[in-house]
């Protein structure tokens, strides 16, 4: 008793959060103007339900299409993570924090990916140019075309 009043123990929730993979790392490096996704499975091995509310977003990773869900006890759902660099090139390591009822378990999904710049698609026309015999120092007219 605690001032006259019976104490009263209540049990903890025994939800838990497992993240796989995590980290979660997109590899290899793709193109800085190309995106990527990968699937990432969230798993309640506790005893209780726990509630997905929210996965933020970073500069250049996100959820996809998610929505809120509720894994009860050894339940598991898939969730799309999408790499998009946007133009940026080189390597990237960053957080989403998810949001969670009750707050147990993994709270951050670390994400890494790394992007390269567009090799440059360059082609001649014509292909080729025949000059014939020319005797030097006389140039031979031509002309090339060179298109980006």
């Amino acid at each position: 008793l605690l001032n006259n009043n019976p104490i009263q123990t209540c049990p903890l929730p025994v939800a838990d959060l497992d993240l796989s993979p995590d980290p979660v790392n997109f590899t290899p490096a793709i193109l800085s103007n190309a995106t990527a996704t990968r699937t990432v499975s969230f798993e309640n091995p506790g005893g209780d339900p726990i509630t997905i509310n929210a996965i933020s977003s970073s500069a250049h990773f996100s959820p996809q299409g998610f929505a809120p869900f509720t894994l009860g006890p050894g339940d598991s759902q898939n969730v799309t993570i999408l790499f998009a660099p946007g133009g940026a090139v080189g390597n990237f390591n960053e957080n989403l924090t998810i949001t969670r009822t009750p707050s147990v378990g993994d709270g951050t999904l670390v994400c890494t990916g790394s992007s390269v710049a567009p090799v440059p698609n360059i082609a001649f026309n014509p292909a080729s140019l025949a000059f014939g015999t020319v005797n030097l120092p006389i140039p031979a007219p031509g002309f090339v075309t060179q298109t980006f």
